[in-house]
């Protein structure tokens, strides 16, 4: 029980702590485990599980020998900014391909969770959730181009992505325009407008890249 229970992120305060201080440069690349515990007040098991959640998401790595090592992803305007010219190359390039098709089953299924979202979901659901479900949208959306490459891009990218996000989910109010973004691409998926699609795609990410910068600074200052 006690491994299902961070699952959303909301009781492991201690772990958006010691995400903030990586990105804060506020915590060295290399410590110890008797560090981490005397830091955030943890105890052994805590910390093993705070730390299994930061390999999960990408950002740490068990030293060979002894102690800990935290990875700059996405830790640097510049690794954001690459992160989503990256994202604006694959995302809209896999609604054009010949291969793309989207069941109608999955598109409801897709529907239900952004109209569930819009109606309670986004002042219901903890920061932690409503993250997994934008990444669950787009990676949904490009899983239909039937390319296994396009699919495992987006998905170790949104991994890196996940440290730099933490800082930035306070702001409930810009899920209710990012989730209305949503609907109208999957109508126009739905209605086989494949190049509007694509191209609302693209406008999407570089609107989301520019409220993200905006956000990040605010969070630095």
């Amino acid at each position: 029980h006690d491994e299902a229970a961070p699952a959303d992120g909301s009781d492991l305060p201690e772990y958006y702590q010691l995400a903030e201080d990586w990105l804060q440069d506020n915590i060295d690349a290399e410590v110890t485990e008797l560090y981490l515990m005397k830091r955030y007040n943890l105890t052994k098991s805590q910390l093993s599980t705070l730390l299994a959640r930061g390999i999960s998401e990408g950002w740490v790595e068990r030293k060979q020998g002894y102690g800990w090592r935290f990875l700059p992803v996405a830790k640097t305007k510049a690794a954001l900014e690459h992160i989503f010219s990256f994202r604006m190359v694959i995302e809209p390039m896999a609604i054009l391909e010949p291969t793309f098709n989207a069941p109608q089953e999955k598109i409801d299924e897709i529907r239900r969770e952004l109209e569930m979202l819009l109606d309670n979901g986004i002042e219901r659901l903890s920061p932690k959730q409503l993250q997994l479900a934008g990444y669950r949208f787009h990676e949904t959306v490009i899983a239909f181009s039937n390319n296994p490459f396009f699919e495992i891009s987006l998905r170790n990218v949104n991994r890196m992505r996940m440290l730099m996000d933490y800082r930035i989910m306070d702001d409930r109010s810009r899920y209710y325009a990012e989730v209305k973004d949503h609907l109208r691409l999957l109508g126009l998926i739905e209605s086989g407008q494949r190049i509007e699609a694509s191209y609302m795609m693209k406008q999407h990410l570089a609107v989301a890249l520019e409220n993200k910068k905006m956000r990040r600074i605010s969070a630095e200052i």
